[in-house]
């Protein structure tokens, strides 16, 4: 027996709901939102809407389990030469965004005369992963997350000076920066998250197939991405180690980015601030500090600013030159010290030729 048949697996209906998110087919269909988490466990909400997959972030509304009258299975006698055409759109698909072979493809649709079918399951479907997708098989939940970040990454619709990040902390989208920098650290992430040393290489290249045009356009960032993904992300591939987060922001008009909190502030209580101790009569309030709080100059130049002239700043080189110089010479007092004066000298000075 082959590798690739020992391999075989059951297929999920996610992977068929998550390719038409970004392989939409022109057959109407719809489904019920189904759940699906990333990496980081963030949950979101994955349906389709007239044979177009719709993404949103967070699980989608608990209800009561619909009923699905005049169930049909493609693999009946009877079935619809309409569910046919549906299944034979979405196989292909399906195997192009999830870089699987599907074996044995078999769905169910409830269908109602006059209504659009909706997809309730994929039972005794059946797949195998590609060579290149096999070795990262190990990890259960590695299509469904590999399929995610395609999906999630390919729904963001720029928008022009606004920072791609959205995050809490962002500004206006004053900067430019090509999207390979910031997919290649998300890329990261999940790589440094999942343990595996190959993968990214292999997410590049299945996201280069899949859209290449993404990995070669420029999206405004603000000022702080900017310093981020052009120095900090190539500098450390460790999330972890720099002390930053790769999270998620908000899906709303299809607009959808990964992004990097950039300040991670842990809640303190008061029974932190003392120790642990929740006796009330043996707190002791904090003593304030008496010595004078000095804190750094900030840079004349910063990337993003404007000068008082009105020329925004493109290059933080005198700023870096200037924190250079400072640490060089910091311990050097500039003070100017004069030459030293000559020795005095007898000068004959006339006599006064004035009338007394």
């Amino acid at each position: 027996m082959s590798s690739t048949e020992e391999n075989i697996q059951q297929l999920d209906i996610i992977y068929i709901l998550l390719a038409t998110v970004i392989r939409p087919i022109d057959k109407p269909f719809q489904s019920q939102p189904f759940s699906v988490a990333d990496h980081q466990r963030h949950v979101y909400s994955v349906c389709v809407q007239n044979g177009k997959g719709i993404l949103s972030s967070g699980a989608p509304i608990a209800r009561p389990p619909p009923d699905f009258p005049n169930q049909v299975s493609t693999s009946d006698d009877d079935c619809p030469d309409e569910l046919k055409e549906i299944a034979e759109a979405l196989k292909p698909i399906t195997e192009e965004v999830n870089d699987i072979e599907i074996k044995e493809f078999v769905l169910q649709f409830s269908s109602k005369e006059g209504e659009c079918p909706t997809l309730i399951g994929c039972a005794g479907s059946l797949f195998a992963p590609s060579p290149q997708l096999e070795p990262f098989m190990t990890n259960d939940l590695a299509i469904p997350i590999f399929t995610l970040f395609y999906a999630a990454e390919m729904s963001v619709s720029p928008i022009q000076s606004q920072c791609i990040t959205r995050g809490k902390y962002c500004s206006g989208g004053t900067q430019s920066v090509e999207r390979s920098k910031i997919i290649s650290y998300h890329i990261s992430c999940i790589a440094h998250t999942l343990k595996e040393k190959n993968l990214n290489q292999y997410l590049k290249s299945r996201i280069n197939s899949l859209c290449p045009v993404i990995m070669m356009s420029n999206v405004s960032v603000c000022a702080q991405c900017f310093k981020f993904y052009s120095v900090e992300a190539s500098q450390s591939r460790k999330p972890a180690g720099a002390g930053r987060e790769c999270g998620t922001a908000t899906l709303s008009d299809h607009n959808r980015s990964l992004i990097v909190r950039k300040e991670n502030r842990p809640t303190t209580t008061f029974a932190n601030r003392n120790n642990g101790n929740n006796d009330p009569k043996s707190r002791t309030m904090p003593v304030r500090s008496t010595l004078p709080i000095i804190r750094p100059p900030q840079p004349p130049y910063q990337i993003g600013n404007y000068t008082s002239s009105g020329l925004r700043v493109a290059s933080d080189r005198s700023t870096v030159a200037l924190e250079l110089a400072r640490q060089t010479y910091k311990g050097v007092p500039f003070i100017f010290v004069p030459p030293p004066k000559p020795e005095a000298k007898f000068r004959y000075r006339p006599k006064s030729t004035a009338l007394k």
